[in-house]
């Protein structure tokens, strides 16, 4: 579960939710997650790999090496990340897909590396709610803390 969870995890659990085959950013069953609209916190695509590769390898060359076709790819991916309530399976099927197969070495790295920059952008844009609420958006919460932009 995600943003307004109150859950105590250890580092560990933490560590293998985001390391596992299984990435989870779903609400418990009974809710729903919907976007937070007051937060500022609009979807952004940024290429290829998250904020945190980008740092560590300069993907910004990479960027700039990649085929717009790619780069197109990686950003839809992003946004698929941001959409509140969605499986993160279905975003690595679309990029696969986009990219023209699993075997594509950006596939391959989402799939290895891609679960924190999915969480992080589900925890910083989206909030459970029970199922009775009656809109996909809400706006009279609290925002998530400050996270740092993943995707």
């Amino acid at each position: 579960m995600f943003s307004g969870d109150n859950s105590s995890s250890t580092k560990e659990e933490k560590l293998t939710e985001r390391t596992s085959s299984e990435c989870e950013a779903q609400c418990h069953v009974g809710y729903k997650s919907v976007f937070i609209t007051n937060c500022q916190n609009v979807p952004k695509a940024n290429g290829c790999g998250s904020m945190k590769m980008q740092k560590m390898f300069n993907m910004s060359i990479i960027d700039n090496l990649v085929s717009s076709e790619t780069l197109n790819c990686c950003n839809e991916q992003d946004l698929c990340y941001s959409t509140c309530g969605v499986d993160r399976d279905y975003c690595e099927k679309q990029f696969e897909e986009c990219l023209g197969g699993p075997t594509e070495v950006f596939a391959l790295l989402s799939e290895w590396f891609g679960c924190y920059a999915f969480e992080k952008s589900q925890k910083k844009r989206c909030m459970c709610v029970d199922e009775a609420y009656p809109k996909s958006t809400i706006d009279d919460v609290p925002c998530p803390a400050n996270l740092p932009e993943t995707t």
